[in-house]
């Protein structure tokens, strides 16, 4: 009989707690998807920020939860074409649709997952809430207007700060990249080792069968 990997078993257990930690640190909602749109991964912060629960993403494409004018069937998806040159967005200014059809305004980053042969197989994207920058935007221009020059001034570096407060860390991006190429490695573990354990089943009833 096929004995299990000690070591291996406690590096899965190792490799997923610490996937559950950088999820736990990640401020921003993102959500991780392969090549054919299909939703791989929806922590609750994407769930909170879009209103899909992970049953209901898991049976959509990504193109029909965030309905931008960029996603399919209304353009090419953008995010395709960067995993596939490897080129990536960082605080794409795009608006989205919460679940109850309402506008929510986004900074998109996205990073492509690929293979050991450099094969694109998923991609992450970062979509970071983007309201109060947008409403604070709006207040300002509409500010400045009934203001003299000097105070539109102070008022457009207060907006320039704003904005750059929430630019996203390209590193924690580059992390999250590589963590999610883990996610998808300790899938295929797990499933490795479930059909390992079916057939260690089925040995074991053989065996069974035949010493009764």
């Amino acid at each position: 009989m096929e004995s299990f990997d000690i070591e291996e078993i406690q590096e899965l257990k190792m490799n997923i707690a610490l996937l559950k930690g950088v999820q736990s640190a990640m401020p921003d909602p993102y959500y991780i998807r392969d090549m054919d749109y299909n939703v791989i991964l929806w922590p609750k912060a994407i769930q909170d920020l879009m209103g899909y629960s992970e049953d209901e993403a898991k049976r959509l494409k990504c193109y029909d939860i965030f309905k931008a004018c960029v996603c399919p069937p209304n353009a090419e998806c953008p995010t395709q074409g960067c995993i596939q040159n490897q080129q990536f967005l960082r605080d794409v200014a795009v608006d989205v649709y919460h679940k109850n059809g309402s506008v929510v305004h986004c900074l998109v980053s996205n990073a492509g997952v690929y293979d050991e042969n450099g094969n694109p197989i998923a991609a992450v994207e970062i979509v970071k809430n983007n309201n109060t920058a947008y409403e604070l935007q709006s207040f300002v221009i509409s500010a400045a207007d009934k203001m003299n020059t000097g105070q539109a001034e102070e008022l457009k570096q207060h907006m320039e700060k704003v904005n750059e407060s929430m630019k996203y860390s390209h590193s924690e991006m580059e992390i999250l990249r590589d963590k999610s190429k883990e996610i998808l490695n300790i899938v295929e573990m797990i499933e490795n080792i479930s059909s390992r354990t079916n057939i260690l089943a089925l040995n074991a009833l053989i065996q069974a069968v035949r010493a009764g």
